[in-house]
């Protein structure tokens, strides 16, 4: 099921169902009253989309910090630096491909804003095309924002009540 167009919105949805339902509560403070690094997040959210979508059996993985390309000399994924001519290497926070070839989405977490991650997403999914981008942000006790892009140039935003 497609939601406006995004293949994947359905399963991500779900993922954060399960991290709301199991995690939420022990990320958002521990005994000193901090919060958890979004790292810890984005592992999570990793593992339940994994859990939903390597079930399919089609040779494809959910990959979390991933930065490796099998069509570079370098074997690294790099993306434009903001504004300047040059490439850095990137490490987005959750991938969704085959490893060589075929990339369904990336997708980047933040606790707060969604800063610099749009960019980032857009970046990576024009130059290794990937089909979809996300962005998570906003991660709050029973909210979080869900930014969404597609290949074809759709953009859609949702506010998800947990």
């Amino acid at each position: 099921m497609k939601k406006n167009g995004f293949k994947y919105v359905k399963n991500i949805c779900q993922a954060l169902k399960l991290f709301y339902k199991n995690d939420i509560q022990k990320m958002q403070s521990n005994s000193q009253g901090r919060r958890q690094h979004e790292s810890s997040y984005s592992f999570r959210l990793a593992h339940y989309l994994a859990v939903d979508l390597e079930c399919y059996h089609n040779g494809k993985f959910i990959d979390y910090e991933y930065h490796g390309d099998s069509n570079t000399d370098a074997n690294k994924k790099c993306i434009p630096r903001y504004g300047k001519n040059e490439e850095d290497p990137i490490r987005v926070d959750i991938i969704y491909h085959d490893r060589y070839q075929e990339n369904e989405f990336c997708m980047e977490i933040k606790k707060d804003g969604v800063q610099d991650d749009a960019n980032k997403v857009n970046a990576c999914m024009k130059k290794y095309n990937y089909k979809e981008g996300y962005c998570i942000c906003s991660i709050r006790d029973d909210t979080v924002i869900l930014y969404a892009f597609h290949s074809r140039g759709m953009k859609a935003q949702w506010k998800i009540k947990m």
